[in-house]
């Protein structure tokens, strides 16, 4: 794989990523305000934790993992 190939593919991913985070955010944001966070305290309403414990591993895995693997991939085939 030339070097062109392999600085487009990094970029292809990278700017995935990117967009992902910003849904994620939105995400985020819509949950805190579609269930009434308590802004007083910052701890959300006890059923909005299964949901918070999903977002972080979407965060972890898909978020970091995969784009990491798929451009460390990228670079280390000849």
């Amino acid at each position: 794989m030339t070097k062109n190939r392999r600085l487009i593919l990094t970029a292809l991913i990278t700017g995935c990523w990117i967009v992902l985070l910003s849904l994620l955010n939105s995400g985020i944001q819509t949950v805190v305000m579609a269930t009434m966070w308590d802004l007083n305290t910052m701890l959300p309403p006890t059923f909005v934790w299964p949901t918070i414990a999903i977002l972080i591993l979407v965060l972890i895995v898909v978020l970091l993992a995969v784009p990491a693997l798929l451009i460390w991939e990228i670079w280390r085939r000849p």
